[in-house]
């Protein structure tokens, strides 16, 4: 058997804690890292207890900038795990079980069921909870419902802490599922279904030969502390009366972790604060206070500027197929396109703004009420460069005097079918403006053509109206 691991630089303590209690368990087990860094941490390098470290950029991604610039640190460790497992099924054919575990867990006794199961199923997962909860009282059961069951639904019913595949044609399909999924849609957006990785395998069992591992020693964890008991015995670890196989001490710098403890814990001689003690002990010999500071080196542009988050935004929903480097521009650069340098053309262009929102647009002259569902506006419409029956070179949108990128090379038929032009089929855009920086209330919007040759501009004197205001589902965070 053969763990795997995916971490940043300030998790290198969890992972060498991590990698310390793998091999006191069982010194023949194998495990490898990925680490999602620029260059192999100093700390990390070379550790005995660690067999095999790898760079994220190093394991077969096709194009990393494009892959890791849309993605933030936590997002980004998450959408490296499918990769990372068809990467070791290729390295090492000879590994028939191949299990992932989070850098934040303590592996505390031999996986003795995980590796029968892997006999006989190609995919195992662990359920963050196996006992609906029941408690002395409605008003408390409520509150733990609300903790654990509702937590459950809302980011994923199996915890991706843990997953088990054996190295065969069924696991490789998972793999390479997975992968794709994360490559595309590894996001903290629970508004769009998507939880970083963990919500998509929750489609697992409804695709692929599962098998869902109930036992209360796996992924024992704050979550389900509420109905699950640990107690310590002439130095033997159980769960439930079961033997605990590992703990996920999640939430550990959030402060979360001991929160949950204290809240579900009878009291505090429970012996889960005894391991969490343990936990803690192992964590400081490996340098946890200053190594948990180590900034994320794909936090930055290649001249040092702090990426923000809403520049990877923008990237993802929209700029992604239209920039080649984006570590080598600047947040001004992506999220504030400029027409400098361009002239303008002392005539017109077809163009239009079909969409708000989800809101057609049939008369330009009236105002469009938009209802907001998401954190952004959604703008989509079309251009062309009519002086030279051509397509644009792209198209900027003016809003309220901001100019912002979109992405040029949506299909539209219905343009072909209009023009009879067929390599109209790319004349559409799309943009999504964060309403973080739009704001409710009215607002102006003109649409910006570049030419063909992207040496010049149109400038439509057609001004779109629109005025923004909340959905009665939607919370809007100023």
């Amino acid at each position: 058997m053969m763990i795997l691991n995916c971490t940043c630089a300030n998790y290198i303590s969890k992972v060498l804690t991590l990698a310390d209690s793998i091999k006191k368990v069982d010194p023949n087990m194998k495990f490898s890292v990925c680490l999602l860094e620029k260059e192999i941490h100093p700390a990390i390098k070379d550790y005995p207890n660690i067999d095999n470290v790898y760079l994220a950029k190093d394991i077969g991604f096709d194009n990393f900038e494009h892959f890791m610039f849309k993605y933030h640190i936590v997002e980004g460790s998450c959408a490296i795990k499918g990769q990372f497992f068809r990467f070791i099924m290729d390295t090492f054919p000879e590994e028939e079980k191949i299990v992932f575990i989070d850098p934040d867990i303590m592996i505390i006794s031999p996986m003795e069921e995980l590796d029968r199961a892997l006999n006989h199923y190609d995919i195992v997962l662990s359920p963050h909870l196996t006992i609906p909860e029941k408690k002395e009282t409605k008003r408390i059961t409520m509150d733990a419902i609300r903790d654990n069951e509702l937590s459950a639904s809302k980011y994923g019913a199996y915890n991706l802490g843990f997953l088990g595949l054996r190295n065969s044609y069924e696991g490789r399909k998972l793999a390479d599922w997975w992968a794709c999924r994360l490559d595309m849609f590894c996001y903290e957006e629970l508004w769009n279904g998507i939880w970083n990785d963990q919500k998509w395998l929750d489609l697992a069992p409804c695709f692929f030969n599962t098998f869902v591992l109930r036992h209360p020693g796996y992924d024992a964890a704050p979550w389900n502390m509420s109905m699950r008991r640990i107690t310590h015995h002439n130095g033997n670890w159980h769960i439930n009366g079961e033997p605990l196989r590992f703990f996920h001490f999640t939430g550990f710098d959030s402060g979360a972790n001991e929160a949950m403890m204290n809240k579900y814990a009878p009291g505090s001689a429970d012996p889960v604060f005894m391991l969490r003690e343990e936990y803690v002990d192992m964590l400081n010999q490996h340098d946890q206070t200053e190594i948990r500071k180590t900034p994320w080196s794909y936090d930055y542009f290649d001249s040092g500027e702090k990426i923000e988050f809403e520049t990877r935004k923008l990237y993802r929903e929209v700029l992604m197929d239209s920039i080649e480097k984006p570590f080598a521009m600047s947040n001004k650069e992506i999220t504030e396109p400029s027409l400098e340098g361009l002239s303008l053309i002392d005539d017109w262009t077809y163009f239009n703004v079909d969409m708000l929102s989800g809101k057609t647009i049939t008369n330009p002259e009236e105002v469009v009420e938009v209802q907001v569902k998401e954190p952004q506006i959604t703008v989509v419409g079309w251009a062309i460069d009519r002086l030279v029956n051509r397509l644009a070179g792209g198209v900027y949108l003016e809003v309220d005097g901001v100019m912002y990128p979109t992405f040029y090379g949506n299909y539209r038929p219905d343009i072909v079918k209009s023009f009879g032009v067929e390599e109209y089929i790319k004349a559409g855009f799309l943009t999504n403006i964060p309403l973080k920086k739009l704001g409710l209330g009215r607002h102006e919007l003109m649409v910006k053509v570049l030419a063909f040759d992207k040496k010049s501009y149109f400038a439509g004197s057609q001004k779109f109206i629109f005025n923004v205001e909340m959905d009665s589902n939607f919370i809007y965070k100023k």
